[in-house]
């Protein structure tokens, strides 16, 4: 089995893989960690306080496509048994549409809507964002605001399965029951 996990930033997708990683016994790749290791240098993460939020949706949207570029090569030497767990911020809803045919794949999304649970998240876990003055820091929210929004419009239209990000307990028990 493939499974693709995706969503913004601060929404659980490393957490949550990791437990249904060891739970499905799949092996857990990131998706950053890959494009780093491919050094295609196509995304390199921008200063992204600095671009307003608008632009910052469509940029995370750009991420998505650039891995898209390598990764049904990638993924095609997972169609086997073996199968693998991927997240990503980069994952969106228009990826199984072209992937074309890929045996056993499963895509899910965890999103949160709310931004004041974003920023918190954003504050409690990333040194980046907290290091950003707070301008930056309201242009990252609503641009990965409107990111997570976007993802849960295009997995609705495409059929997918969107999971909100909280409670952070349960996540993973919810993701696999979306399975």
């Amino acid at each position: 089995m493939l499974l693709l996990i995706g969503g913004g930033s601060g929404v659980g997708k490393t957490t949550a893989s990791q437990a249904l990683s060891a739970g499905l016994s799949l092996p857990h790749v990131q998706l950053d960690g890959l494009l780093k290791a491919t050094a295609s240098n196509e995304w390199h993460a921008p200063r992204t306080g600095d671009i307003p939020p608008d632009e910052l949706k469509e940029l995370l949207i750009k991420k998505g496509d650039a891995a898209l570029a390598g990764l049904p090569r990638w993924l095609g030497q997972y169609s086997d048994e073996r199968g693998i767990l991927l997240e990503g911020e980069g994952i969106h809803p228009g990826f199984l549409s072209d992937l074309g045919d890929l045996p056993k794949i499963r895509l899910l999304f965890i999103v949160e809507l709310d931004a004041d649970r974003l920023r918190t998240t954003l504050t409690d876990h990333s040194k980046t964002f907290r290091a950003l003055g707070t301008l930056q820091q309201d242009n990252v929210v609503r641009g990965k605001s409107l990111y997570n929004r976007w993802i849960a419009e295009q997995a609705a239209t495409h059929g997918q399965s969107c999971v909100p990000s909280q409670p952070w307990s349960s996540l993973p028990a919810r993701l696999l029951r979306s399975l």
